[in-house]
């Protein structure tokens, strides 16, 4: 018995030493490192998104330091359904990034190069104003209370009280005419309008920029993104440590290259 105990010892440490080995060489961001934590000294700024059912929960965390100075990153939260009490955290390495999390990936972007949205081109240059965009505006004014703002940014319009959505328009929902499309499913990349349907003409998002003329959307997180990893990936990997209860100090994603 003690001599199986000092097997599962000796094995458990060459398991851990191999993985903080091998993370010293994937960094970002060719790979996305999260390292076990318990947010200690860290708040929960945000749940950006749920997944009750699993018991997981991917959040921001801030953390306050001295005279007003603070950094962010990504974590990620385990929940037993069993047993609330029993949860693991994990956080990213990699902080003060800007990330975005989308339906498929976990990405980050340089916020002042990357946008996402309705884009309309001619003569190969971007248009500031989409065509129409201004009625749309005022016709969605027209059914909302006066005390709703407007914010509106590539043909996203959002409706604020207080600062606080209560409701998010796209410009394609104006310029469809009977042809629902549920917009936030697409997938990353290209789109067009075709016969009054949205149609993908490209799997890369930054194909936008060799176009001479047309209505173009690229779907959440937009285009030049720094970098992307899969979000299923990432949540099956701590899923898959909290139920072999051999917490890996950390996990190690790599990054989607197309």
């Amino acid at each position: 018995m003690i001599k199986s105990i000092f097997k599962i010892a000796i094995r458990t440490l060459i398991f851990l030493f191999t993985i903080i080995f091998v993370s010293s060489c994937k960094t970002y961001p060719d790979y996305l490192v999260f390292k076990k934590t318990n947010f200690e000294g860290k708040e929960i700024y945000d749940t950006i998104e749920a997944f009750p059912k699993r018991g997981l929960y991917i959040v921001s965390i801030e953390h306050r330091g001295f005279n007003g100075n603070f950094s962010w990153n990504l974590g990620i939260i385990k929940i037993d359904k069993k047993n609330s009490m029993n949860s693991i955290k994990y956080e990213t390495k990699l902080q003060n990034k800007a990330f975005r999390i989308s339906k498929d990936y976990v990405a980050y972007a340089d916020v002042k190069a990357s946008e996402w949205g309705w884009f309309c081109i001619k003569d190969r240059n971007f248009l500031d104003t989409l065509p129409l965009i201004n009625k749309f505006i005022d016709s969605i004014k027209s059914i909302l209370p006066k005390n709703v703002f407007l914010k509106e940014k590539n043909g996203y319009i959002e409706a604020l009280i207080n600062g606080k959505i209560i409701q998010r328009y796209s410009y394609g929902d104006f310029i469809l005419k009977n042809n629902s499309v549920n917009f936030d499913s697409l997938d990353l990349g290209l789109y067009t309008i075709q016969k009054n349907n949205i149609v993908n003409i490209s799997k890369n998002p930054d194909n936008l920029f060799n176009q001479e003329e047309g209505l173009f959307l690229v779907p959440y997180p937009g285009y030049k993104l720094l970098s992307k990893y899969s979000k299923e990936e990432i949540l099956n990997a701590i899923e898959k440590t909290f139920e072999t209860k051999i917490f890996a100090p950390l996990i190690i994603v790599k990054a989607i290259d197309e």
